[in-house]
């Protein structure tokens, strides 16, 4: 089986739990088509299903609070074949909030090798691996009604109490993290009937130092590094404690309420119409006039403004637009001397431009024979004698 590191940091091992093929199988997706934070969405609601509610996670539950968003590579209208969706939450749902990472940089590069440790003759094991994209299905624009199910309606009023508690993501991810359980690795037990170090559910008996749990945390979500973020808020239930679903009270159940939900609003992802959403402030009505000085005081000013602009049309009108009426450019200018020449126009001055290299006339070269040197001996033959003359 081909797996990456990023899977296994985030909650996944061998062998793969019943809800998380329960996924596989519902959307149609291999382990490579879901991206890192989608894993991480997944293993924190196994951790608010079995640790906080004492419930079996279901995919209807699932569902009602996750939409798909399709990943595509760049501008193009394939999906990608790593991470081709990720699981966001619907808009206008109270669910616990996790400040994810943007994305997990380089994370399919991180792949490796694995023998499936899977019973060949059960149905716990994952689909033969191909190395394609995902398919879209029906079931990634499914979104469940609350009148479906009373224990669905009864899970969301439960979360929605939580989350006005101060539940958070990161409390659900420090949960499972701090002690090493993998949530999408089946076990014949959930998470509130853990027991403590030895427990067979633990992927390691070893503890991690404080020190290394912040390192490996701040890889998974966003925490302030002020922060010691090795201290969980309100951890999940132990040793069986805690009280059933089907057995809470009605003070202990939330209202569902929808959360006014900005930016951007996918059709598929809309909430449906079982949750109602909180009633809006009423607009601030004007006061009525309350004496008839104040209305007449109003009628008075709008007739001024009336007749200010009535008065502004007619002093446009006066206005001549025309050239009739307008002396020729020649009566501006004085006649120069006693004549009725008009004026010379102004002299431009033009800017002369360089010659160019081509046109400049080349001369041609002519040797020119050296001058006579007053230095040089004179030929006694060449100096002639004027007595010597007829």
């Amino acid at each position: 089986m081909v797996l990456t590191k990023a899977l296994v940091e985030r909650g996944f091992s061998f062998p793969p739990s019943d809800f998380f093929l329960e996924i596989l199988k519902a959307y149609g997706l291999q382990p490579h088509n879901i991206s890192p934070n989608s894993v991480l969405a997944i293993c924190n609601h196994v951790t608010l299903c079995e640790g906080h509610l004492r419930v079996t996670p279901e995919l209807s539950l699932f569902q009602y609070y996750f939409t798909v968003k399709k990943e595509r590579i760049r501008q193009s209208t394939g999906l990608a074949t790593c991470g081709s969706i990720t699981f966001m939450i619907r808009p206008g749902r109270v669910y616990p909030h996790t400040d994810r990472h943007e994305s997990a940089r380089y994370w399919s590069g991180g792949f490796f090798y694995l023998k499936d440790v899977s019973d060949p003759a059960s149905e716990r094991k994952l689909p033969p691996f191909k190395n394609c994209l995902a398919t879209e299905l029906p079931a990634w624009s499914h979104c469940p009604h609350l009148s479906e199910s009373l224990q669905l309606t009864r899970a969301v009023r439960r979360i929605c109490k939580l989350t006005e508690e101060g539940l958070m993501g990161k409390d659900l991810t420090l949960s499972w993290f701090t002690k090493r359980i993998q949530p999408l690795q089946h076990r014949d037990r959930l998470m509130f009937q853990y027991t403590g170090r030895d427990d067979p559910m633990r992927a390691t008996k070893d503890n991690l130092s404080a020190d290394a749990i912040d390192k490996r945390i701040w890889l998974l979500i966003k925490i302030p590094r002020e922060l010691h973020v090795h201290v969980c808020n309100k951890d999940i239930h132990t040793n069986g404690s805690g009280t059933a679903l089907e057995a809470l009270e009605e003070n202990e159940l939330g209202t569902i309420l929808r959360v006014p939900s900005t930016g951007n609003t996918d059709p598929e992802a809309a909430s449906e119409a079982e949750a109602p959403e909180a009633p809006r402030p009423a607009k601030r009505k004007r006061p009525a006039p309350s004496s008839p000085y104040v209305k007449r005081a109003r009628e008075v000013l709008s007739t001024a403004a009336t007749r200010k602009a009535e008065a502004e049309k007619k002093r446009l009108k006066l206005i001549n637009t025309s050239n009739k009426g307008q002396p020729a450019i020649q009566h501006f200018f004085k006649p120069s001397g006693s004549g009725s020449q008009p004026p010379k126009a102004p002299r431009v001055l033009k800017k002369r431009a360089k010659p160019s290299p081509a046109s400049i006339p080349v001369t041609p070269e002519v040797e020119v024979p050296p001058k006579a040197s007053s230095t040089s001996k004179t030929d006694p033959k060449d100096v002639i004698n004027l007595d010597d003359l007829p």
